[in-house]
């Protein structure tokens, strides 16, 4: 009988391998190998190491009590979100001794999923933002890195976002957010909707803080914040606009240089803006205006004659100097003049001298078609006779005035 001597030469053989493990992050595992001598009747002691990326500090073998018992492949938590890494790979060798000193070993390579949960919250990009804008303009807002980051997997990561008030109220239905949703690190958009209401001269819109909010739309409770604060810039936006659209006034015509004929106010909302005043047209002949107070003056005398115009307009410009763009309006100043008595009437006798002859009764008529007129409407007209520039004549030689003045 010939008895046959085996002799080492053939690798470990796997008894108990995987190829795939997956587990959610941030748990322990702990997964059993096994290899056996691959020389039957030897039965040499196995040995095992672990061949991973040097980055992969969480894998390690921790040996099974017993001789012959394999190893664990021993993990400590891994934080997925942190490494932002689902999928590792390593390798497990079972390696044997042989008396002749050479080494005989076998390799398994082994990938480990981790499963996300959802433990983060979507976080800002900054804390806080900031910037200028100019007020009552349709435009969007420069924000950099304006956005949120879900650091989680899947349906984990997904968020909502909506923005609300701070102060003052109502501030933040002037401004649209895009998108409503946002999925990991996500960007945002921000810009005006009703800029009408982002108004400079309203004090409590100067300086606007609008608060923007995240949340997780598995678990709400997770939330993230940042503040947005804006700062209106203040611009010549607003027109000057007259306190009346036309002004009236009455005055005699006679009045003289320098008196006042009234003033005419316009308002721009516009703060720091300054309104000017000027005449326009002809006015500036017989009139002049204060361009800072909108005070109106004759500015020469026997500027007004009722018979020649008894009524007067006037346009009146009013001008904003905060910058371009520039704004001008204009009013209508309405000047009733009031008639003085001051022209002398006018009187038209006939033609022909009359003649009357002596001895005449009282009350005889001389004569008649004694025509007075006066342009003034004041006036009232009375007829006398100027007895001292008054002479009659007899037969060519003159009359004593005893003859016929009364």
């Amino acid at each position: 009988m010939v008895q046959v001597q085996n002799v080492e030469h053939r690798p470990p053989t796997w008894q108990e391998q995987f190829a795939v493990q997956q587990f959610d992050e941030k748990t322990s595992q702990r997964f059993r190998l096994r290899a056996i001598d691959g020389d039957t009747g030897i039965n040499k002691l196995i040995y095992y190491t672990i061949k991973t990326d040097p980055r992969d500090t969480f894998f390690s073998l921790e040996t099974a009590p017993g001789e012959h018992n394999g190893t664990e492949l021993v993990v400590d938590p891994i934080d997925r979100d942190y490494l932002q890494r689902e999928v590792f790979q390593l390798s497990v060798i079972a390696y044997k001794e042989a008396d002749n000193g050479e080494n005989f070993s076998t390799e398994t390579s082994i990938v480990i999923i981790v499963n996300d949960i959802n433990d983060q919250r979507p976080v800002p990009l900054r804390q806080k933002y900031t910037i200028a804008i100019m007020e009552e303009t349709a435009q969007s807002l420069n924000l950099e890195d304006f956005g949120f980051h879900d650091l989680d997997l899947g349906e984990n990561a997904r968020y909502s976002v909506q923005h609300i008030d701070v102060q003052p109220p109502s501030a933040a239905a002037a401004f649209y957010l895009s998108p409503q949703e946002g999925y990991q690190r996500q960007i945002f958009y921000m810009g005006t909707q009703d800029h009408a209401r982002l108004d400079y001269e309203v004090a409590e819109f100067q300086d606007i803080t609008i608060k923007v909010i995240a949340t997780d739309l598995l678990n709400p409770s997770f939330v993230g914040e940042t503040l947005l604060h804006i700062e209106l810039i203040n611009w010549n936006d607003e027109e000057p606009i007259f306190q009346q659209p036309s002004y009236n006034v009455s005055f005699k015509e006679t009045v003289p240089k320098g008196f006042k004929v009234g003033t005419v106010v316009a308002d721009d909302r516009d703060i720091g803006d300054k309104v000017v005043y000027s005449m326009m047209g002809n006015a500036v002949e017989y009139l002049s205006i204060d361009d800072d107070t909108g005070d109106i003056y004759v500015n020469i005398d026997n500027a007004f004659d009722y018979h020649r115009q008894s009524v007067l307009f006037v346009q009146v410009r009013a001008d904003d100097t905060l910058g371009e763009p520039y704004h001008t309006t204009t009013a209508q100043l309405v000047i009733h003049l009031e008639d003085v008595n001051n022209t002398p009437p006018t009187l038209r006798l006939p033609r022909e001298s009359p003649n009357v002859e002596e001895n005449v009764p009282e009350g005889f008529e001389v004569t008649r078609g004694i025509r007075a007129t006066d342009p003034d409407t004041t006036a009232h007209l009375r007829f006398d006779i100027d007895w001292d520039g008054s002479w009659a004549t007899k037969q060519g030689r003159p009359t004593p005035e005893i003859e016929y003045r009364e």
